[in-house]
């Protein structure tokens, strides 16, 4: 009898204890199979002694159940997490299979001992056994669920097995503690792996690491370890978005354990990023030895250590969450952190030059070199055939011509390739113009014209290859994490307005110089005429009042845009940059980097006033009314004035013309007011902007900005905001907007 009892207890039926299907009232372990008497009226059994042997019984139940798990479970190839699972629960096991042992042999050396010593001797397992099957069954259901294809583990096993560990039983709660190390170790040698060495080893997609674009991975020496109508603000096309192939990771939300909190998560991404960067960087190769010495003891401590405390843990009354020292490991990813992330720093800063890059990128996308872009367009009039330009202000006639950027823009792959083409040609004949080095200029940016349409916020009738036209960041492989897509299409939407801006002011210009040009030519005609003692002619004087009356309104035009020009390269670019680059010698981390260069662009975009639909929309519209009067006058000027300078009724302004004015001056009292109105409400523009920080009259000093040897400085500092009250004390001079529209008229 007990022969059978003990088999029975390693989950084995006999001829007494019997498997059966059928489940009872009491069963609270969802069990599909039990083991029964074969009949509740033994002859041989005290009727008193069928209470021990249920109990002992539904032991040899749970340990059947549990083996049946191990030996489905426990090979690697159903996941490194569920064989882990499985091999704590093995090792939990080892002492009942000890005790059942130990007690053959005490029943072979007393024969007077029973049932009763038996179940005195698995007492402590009457309640272990039941948590590890409820335990194990909550597994088993997370991992062979019907919503999943097979069967699939992950690294959030330890939220199922944690929230079953019972706080009052300290025996269950130290097995819970031993099946929690052995899944931690896979955890820590994945964390350690892709902290250390920039590898996320994950064959079956377990951890909260993964890799994206798999399919764009094939540079990495081992890919199988890696495995685991058109406006100004229009965004990149996705073509524009993939400029390498360098393989993009991210957090898996669906394997994070919920005892891990997202910083932490990210904490953990960005790190790895730039281990991973620096194994492809041969120049790395110290510090990743580095590296590896110093952090790799202290996984191998932080291992040993939760092994010790699943030893003490029945000793001493630990809460819930000392299952998993969180703070030991977050101390640990932290120490990490900081000493690649103030590598990354001294590598940027002081190797490749970043401020330098950054630099760059602001001389040519927020137009800090003026004169570039001026040679840029000229360079377009010049490939566009504009030279008769000059032929026509010398007196003859020919018919206006069109830069390629007002031209409609090519319905074709084939001829916006041919466009894009010579754009760049354009471009770079402009940088080597000015003594730039056009290679890099090439290597780093490149021009794009979007060909497919998309809403537009420009509300002109024709849509031109400047709606379109586009200014693309290539960062090299080194600052990828710095100029994200998101990045870059920032600094896009910057280029466009700003270019924008500094087209329209140029034209207006070029029409200041064609006005006078034709003003002293009237004169010189008209004092020729009273040389010979000849009577003025009327026409010349009225065409004199004509040119009058358009450089009046240039000048209003040319005043609103030079306040807007000015204020957005001094006081908003010019002070934001400065207080970019003050926060890249203090901030000795690449995250804090990432941050302050987030911070800047989006106060450059909130100052810019892109935040603003009304007063953006406004803008646009202001720029829109200067660029179609300069362009009715010239048509005016070549069609009326030069083919008929005699016709008394062509000397005066155009219907068309005048209509423009009376839009364009309208147009800037409203945007006035807008201006007003956003000031007076207090919708601040300055996102991201340190308040007290500005370089009005400041000319920045980039010899103190070097890094001879990574040395910080702190950087003066200014009294003073930089806010939308500059841009209305000088649109509003003398109270020019403040009086009513009739006086600007």
């Amino acid at each position: 009898m007990l022969h059978e009892l003990l088999l029975a207890l390693h989950g084995i039926s006999g001829g007494i204890f019997v498997q059966s299907d059928k489940t009872e009232e009491d069963d609270d372990l969802g069990l599909d199979q039990h083991l029964i008497p074969i009949s509740n009226n033994l002859p041989f059994v005290p009727h008193g002694e069928l209470v021990l042997y249920a109990e002992l019984l539904k032991l040899g139940t749970c340990y059947k159940y549990l083996q049946e798990f191990i030996e489905r479970f426990s090979e690697s190839y159903h996941g490194l997490y569920l064989s882990a699972f499985a091999l704590g629960i093995d090792d939990s096991l080892k002492a009942y299979r000890t005790d059942l042992c130990t007690l053959e042999t005490e029943l072979l050396m007393d024969a007077d001992l029973g049932v009763s010593h038996i179940s005195y001797r698995l007492h402590s397992y009457k309640i272990l056994l039941p948590v590890l099957v409820k335990v194990t069954k909550k597994v088993e259901n997370i991992v062979t669920s019907p919503q999943t294809t097979g069967v699939r583990s992950s690294c959030r096993l330890l939220d199922t097995i944690l929230s079953a560990a019972p706080p009052g039983l300290p025996g269950p709660r130290f097995t819970i503690q031993k099946l929690v190390s052995h899944i931690m170790q896979v955890f820590l040698r994945q964390l350690s792996s892709w902290l250390i060495y920039g590898v996320v080893h994950d064959p079956y997609y377990e951890f909260f690491i993964k890799l994206e674009n798999l399919t764009t991975a094939s540079t990495h020496p081992n890919p199988s370890i890696l495995q685991g109508s058109h406006g100004y603000f229009d965004d990149l096309s996705s073509k524009n978005d993939c400029m390498t192939t360098k393989p993009k990771f991210s957090i898996d939300n669906e394997n994070l354990p919920s005892f891990l909190p997202t910083s932490f998560a990210q904490r953990v991404l960005e790190t790895g990023e730039a281990v991973y960067s620096a194994t492809h960087d041969p120049s790395e190769a110290s510090f990743l030895l580095e590296l590896e010495k110093n952090y790799c003891p202290r996984f191998v401590e932080l291992l040993t250590c939760l092994e010790k405390n699943s030893d003490g843990l029945q000793w001493i009354g630990k809460t819930f969450s000392n299952l998993i020292d969180f703070n030991k490991i977050s101390s640990l990813v932290c120490d990490i952190q900081s000493i690649v992330s103030y590598h990354s720093w001294c590598s940027l800063l002081k190797e490749h030059k970043l401020i330098q890059y950054i630099c760059l990128v602001k001389d040519v996308l927020l137009l800090g070199r003026g004169e570039l872009f001026l040679a840029f367009l000229d360079h377009l009039n010049i490939s566009n055939n504009l030279s008769n330009i000059n032929n026509s202000r010398c007196g003859t006639t020919c018919k206006i011509q069109h830069s390629i950027l007002d031209k409609p823009p090519p319905t074709n792959e084939s001829a916006v390739q041919a466009l894009e083409y010579d754009v760049t040609e354009a471009f770079l004949a402009a940088a080597r113009s000015l003594g730039m080095d056009d290679e890099e200029l090439d290597s780093n940016f490149k021009f794009s014209i979007k060909l497919a349409a998309a809403q537009s916020n420009k509300l002109s009738e024709n849509i031109t290859v400047l709606d379109r036209l586009h200014l693309c960041i290539i960062a090299p492989p080194v600052f990828e994490r710095l100029f994200s897509p998101n990045i870059c299409r920032a600094y896009d939407r910057l280029f466009r307005f700003l270019f924008a801006i500094r087209r329209t002011q140029l034209k207006l210009q070029e029409f200041w110089a064609d006005q006078i040009l034709l003003w002293r030519r009237t004169s010189a005609r008209n004092q020729l005429h009273v040389n010979y003692n000849k009577a003025p002619i009327n026409v010349f004087i009225q065409l004199q009042s004509c040119i009058d009356q358009r450089l009046l309104v240039r000048s209003h035009m040319a005043f609103i845009i030079d306040s807007l020009q000015y204020y957005l390269q001094v006081d908003v670019i010019e002070a934001q940059f400065s207080h970019l680059i003050r926060r890249l010698h203090i901030d000795q981390e690449i995250r804090l980097i990432q941050i302050a260069q987030e911070a800047y662009l989006a106060g450059l975009q909130a100052q810019a006033l892109l935040f603003m639909p009304d007063i953006k929309l406004c803008i646009l519209q202001l720029l829109n009314y200067c660029c179609q009067f300069v362009d009715l006058s010239n048509q005016q000027y070549y069609y009326d004035h030069l083919m008929n300078m005699d016709d008394d009724h062509n000397h005066q302004l155009s219907d068309k013309v005048q209509e423009m004015v009376n839009k364009f001056y309208t147009q800037a009292k409203l945007l006035y007011d807008l201006l007003n109105i956003s000031c007076s409400t207090g919708a601040k523009s300055s996102v991201g902007f340190n308040s007290g920080y500005t370089v009005v009259n400041h000319h920045r000093d980039f010899e103190s900005l070097s890094l001879p040897g990574i040395t910080t400085t702190n950087g003066p500092h200014y009294s003073g905001t930089t806010d939308l009250n500059k841009l209305l004390s000088r649109l509003d001079f003398n109270y020019f907007y403040s009086d009513s529209l009739e006086n600007l008229i």
